[in-house]
């Protein structure tokens, strides 16, 4: 899931340095592809998040609410 406010694939390249990249895809398509293969839900759980990614702010507020204090 693209947490990083703007869509696209993150992810890291690792070696004598860890180097974190971004590649954009087309979602739509990716979205249409997930649908023909059965995914269920791609509605609810994908098709909103990947057309509009939470602000990376916005998710680490959601994500530590359920950090046990």
């Amino acid at each position: 899931m693209p947490y990083e406010g703007r869509a696209g694939a993150f992810w890291a390249l690792l070696g004598p340095e860890v180097e974190l990249r971004h590649t954009p895809y087309d979602i739509p398509a990716a979205i249409d592809q997930l649908r023909a293969g059965g995914f269920d839900d791609v509605d609810e759980m994908f098709e909103e998040s990947l057309l509009n990614p939470m602000d990376p702010d916005d998710v680490a507020r959601l994500f530590e609410q359920g950090v046990p204090s």
